[in-house]
């Protein structure tokens, strides 16, 4: 309607159909619309003709409106304003009892913030409707296909808003950001610190293994040597047996077995395998690299497994096979473990501690700083943020007292004119003009 030069001049809800589909709304009644305001002689005729039309909901009109000024189609965009601070807030913008206290209203004060009626009101809509509603009709938006490109940015905004909960207070939020921060790192940093610790002490372990099963087949070579050139009824285990055994005794020692060069087994920590062949242990996953004399696996229960050959002036001699536990290992794995957790936990618990205490100490300034500012915006300038803080909140509490300084020196704001005065200004077509007797009883 505006890009063919029509304005309707009577924009409300009962002109506002939604139809069927629940998405096209409609404008009806033109009834008093007219293309411009070029002749004001039928303009202010058309006003008397049309006054119970017109004044039948006053609360709609625009300011130049109610004072009878010239209008353009930014008239209609504040009625608009009016009716979407309806639609949102449930509340009418201008809730005056009379003419004459709408009037007022309307031309000199601004409704209550949507802020304050709506506090979940998204901040951009609480934009578009504060520029509907400017007092100014250049300080509104010029065409209303700038106020439909706007509401549409607002609504594809909150469509694809991840966050659509309430804002959590700014030391939540803090504590949260730096608790994930530090958490992530010292589960890394754990993390990294167990797994090259268990592989150093995985390393000692099979270091230690080595050692003892070298220690074993140092000791039997000897006789495994004197007994290879004898009848095998001539030939003494007894040494061998007992120096197994002997060994056998060390808790990290799971399994000691001793085998000749038949592949005879000769000593071992379980008697009941003494005078049997041995078999080699297969399937089972190797630790280390294999090397001619020693080969080291993992055996099902995960402990350590060495199979040494005994060797003599570089001939083989039989074999030892040993199994060394690795409950200490573990022991001490789970040992690191929980004291690094134990660790990591106090330390986050303190820097949740700390952060939550910063957040807090930034929290209140701002929270201080944003009420003085919402005061401001009430129009209260004889309002002062008193402190003696010489941080960079400080100087935003002397840069917000130098402005309401600045502000109360300002030239006040036009006195709000009672509704007698209201009606002797008197330009163009009046909003209160001498009602039909009967029709309206005139208040003191």
């Amino acid at each position: 309607a505006h890009k063919l030069g029509v304005i309707h001049r009577d924009i409300k809800p009962s002109n506002i159909m939604l139809s069927k589909d629940g998405r096209t709304a409609k404008i009806l009644d033109f009834g008093i619309a007219r293309m411009g305001e070029a002749d004001r002689a039928r303009a202010d005729a058309a006003t008397r003709t049309q006054f119970g039309q017109v004044l039948g909901t006053p609360r709609y009109m625009s300011p130049e409106q109610a004072f009878g000024l010239e209008i353009d189609p930014r008239s209609d965009l504040f009625s608009l304003g009016v009716v979407l601070y309806e639609l949102v807030t449930g509340h009418t913008a201008f809730a005056g009892t009379s003419i004459a206290t709408l009037a007022l209203q309307i031309t000199q004060r601004k409704p209550e913030p949507l802020s304050k009626v709506l506090p979940g009101c998204p901040r951009g809509l609480q934009h578009i409707v504060d520029k509907l509603l400017a007092k100014q009709p250049e300080k509104r938006f010029s065409t209303g296909a700038e106020v439909a490109q706007a509401l549409r940015r607002e609504h594809e905004g909150l469509s694809t808003a991840k966050d659509g909960r309430r804002r959590m207070p700014l030391q939540v939020r803090l504590t949260l950001v730096m608790g994930a921060a530090v958490g992530l790192a010292l589960l890394l940093s754990i993390a990294t610190v167990l797994n090259r610790q268990y592989k150093a002490m995985e390393q000692m372990a099979l270091t230690s293994g080595t050692a003892i099963t070298s220690f074993v087949a140092n000791n039997v070579a000897l006789r495994a040597v004197e007994n290879a050139g004898l009848p095998h009824a001539e030939q003494d285990w007894l040494p061998v047996q007992a120096f197994i055994a002997a060994a056998s005794r060390d808790s990290d020692v799971r399994q000691v077995v001793m085998v000749d060069a038949d592949g005879v087994v000769r000593g071992s920590s379980d008697p009941a395998r003494i005078g049997r062949r041995y078999g080699a242990p297969a399937g089972e996953e190797s630790l280390a690299a294999e090397g001619a004399d020693q080969r080291v696996t993992a055996t099902a229960g995960r402990d350590f497994r060495f199979v040494r050959t005994i060797r003599y002036a570089g001939r083989p001699f039989g074999t030892i096979d040993v199994v060394v536990g690795r409950a200490g290992l573990d022991a001490a794995a789970r040992s690191s473990r929980d004291l690094l957790v134990g660790l990591g936990l106090a330390l986050l618990i303190a820097v949740l501690a700390i952060s939550f205490a910063i957040g807090q100490s930034v929290a209140r300034p701002v929270a201080r700083l944003r009420r003085a500012l919402n005061d401001a915006a009430s129009g209260n300038r004889d309002f002062r943020i008193s402190h003696n803080r010489s941080d960079a909140f400080g100087e935003l509490f002397d840069s917000f007292n130098a402005m309401a300084e600045t502000l109360a020196r300002a030239p006040g704001d036009a006195a709000e004119p009672d509704p007698a005065s209201l009606e002797a200004t008197r330009i163009g077509a009046p909003l209160i003009p001498e009602p039909p007797a009967g029709h309206l009883r005139r208040s003191a």
